[in-house]
């Protein structure tokens, strides 16, 4: 540790980092899944 708090602002930004990532993808996978299922076995359900 080097005592200026870098190591927990890195771990901050990289929490925002995956939360801005991966929601987008969350919208979509709620939006395809439902109608995926309709075509084939629901695979995905579980992401």
């Amino acid at each position: 540790m080097d005592g200026h708090g870098g190591v927990i602002f890195e771990l901050y930004l990289a929490c925002i980092g995956i939360i801005v990532y991966c929601f987008p993808y969350s919208v979509l996978v709620y939006i395809i899944v439902p109608t995926a299922s309709k075509l084939e076995p629901p695979i995905m359900v579980y992401v």
